[in-house]
């Protein structure tokens, strides 16, 4: 969690959502719950999926800039013009979504009921106060990264939102009380 904080750069800062990433697919799967190993390896196949293109995005950035550090990629992103903004955007988008599912922005969120129902308490609480809001800080970085990235901020925020609004709504319905905590762990 430190490092993604002190990660100076797009391919360490992957290494460390991998790294947390694998952390919580073991801690979901240690459940005894049924299908626990099934709420995590469903959480494993939508995460690393979505990796993919973090990884393409950042490929994409670096094709562009020459580097892979955020200050080399900010000054690279200052100089690109025509066509090369649209790439860049496109980058951006593609390591942003990894992140947004991450933090279970709806629609991206379908992972963590199952996850948050089938895993341990204690794992449960480590997901809703930390994995799902260590990624933040992540998604800051990449949107400090160029003034492309805040055309993106807008429909984020709005993605936000409506998530909390669904989250809040689904977590009154909610009976089970692990259910109940993923529903308010989405909203917030």
């Amino acid at each position: 969690i430190a490092a993604i904080g002190m990660a100076s750069d797009l391919f360490n800062l992957f290494v460390c959502l991998e790294l947390m990433g694998v952390t919580a697919y073991v801690l979901i799967a240690t459940g005894k719950k049924s299908n626990a190993a099934y709420a995590s390896f469903s959480y494993l196949m939508l995460s690393s999926s979505a990796m993919v293109f973090f990884l393409l995005g950042t490929f994409g950035l670096y094709k562009l800039t020459g580097s892979l550090s955020y200050e080399g990629i900010s000054r690279g992103l200052e100089a690109i013009s025509g066509r090369n903004q649209y790439v860049a955007l496109f980058s951006l988008l593609l390591i942003i979504v990894p992140v947004l599912l991450r933090v279970a922005v709806m629609p991206l969120s379908l992972w963590l009921v199952d996850a948050h129902a089938k895993a341990p308490h204690a794992v449960s609480a480590l997901l809703s106060g930390v994995l799902l809001k260590v990624p933040l800080f992540a998604l800051l970085r990449v949107f400090a990264l160029s003034p492309l990235a805040t055309q993106l901020a807008l429909p984020v925020s709005y993605a936000g939102a409506a998530t909390a609004l669904i989250g809040v709504l689904l977590a009154r319905s909610q009976s089970d009380a692990k259910q109940l905590l993923a529903y308010h762990s989405i909203s917030q």
